[in-house]
């Protein structure tokens, strides 16, 4: 096996478990689909929403920071296959 396979493995692994906890966060309800009863529902559901955004948002940027740890990994073997030539 290539060292590079592992990678576009583990790359494919990432896009499947994102595809499918997307797929999650829109099966939850939004406040327009469902009201709540209760004053600490309310709140409770804020605290979910403002939860899965914060998630999101580190999703988006554990994507981005491997995609750069990637480039970096492939210009370093670059150059270390260059020096060693």
């Amino acid at each position: 096996m290539s060292e590079e396979n592992p990678e576009k493995l583990s790359r494919q692994e990432v896009k499947k478990q994102l595809a499918a906890l997307t797929k999650e966060f829109q099966k939850l309800p939004t406040t327009k689909t469902r009201k709540p009863q209760k004053p600490d529902e309310d709140k409770q559901l804020d605290s979910i929403q403002e939860t899965i955004s914060y998630l999101r948002v580190c999703i988006k940027y554990n994507v981005f920071d491997l995609e750069a740890c990637r480039r970096e990994i492939k210009y370093l073997r670059e150059k270390l296959e260059s020096e060693n030539k």
